[in-house]
């Protein structure tokens, strides 16, 4: 059974950010980034540990899914019986920056 998914405000914040960094640059990027998350998710629901193991001590899973078109990975939780995107990192930003994002989950 697939997990449920949500994304929190932040990371979603993050998406938007990068869809119009990238639509800004070609018409049509947008869509392809949304399309590629999708994609990492609809996996990540189903087999949630397929994605690289984080070790933070947190208490959570956290799993890293690398964006194949894009230079981003997807930080996704485990929270209960979700499947909870953290973070929506571009590869040049400073690691790890949405560790506290974690302390809001419950379990």
């Amino acid at each position: 059974m697939a997990l449920r998914y949500r994304i929190l405000p932040e990371a979603k914040q993050e998406l938007i950010d990068a869809a119009a960094y990238h639509e800004e640059q070609r018409e049509g990027l947008a869509l392809k980034l949304f399309a590629e998350l999708d994609a990492i998710v609809e996996r990540a629901r189903e087999l949630p540990a397929s994605g690289r193991r984080v070790e933070l001590g947190s208490g959570h899973a956290v799993h890293c899914f690398q964006m194949r078109r894009f230079r981003y990975s997807v930080f996704a939780a485990i929270s209960g019986n979700h499947l909870v995107v953290v973070g929506v990192s571009h590869h040049k930003r400073r690691p790890e920056y949405w560790v506290d994002r974690l302390k809001n989950l419950p379990p």
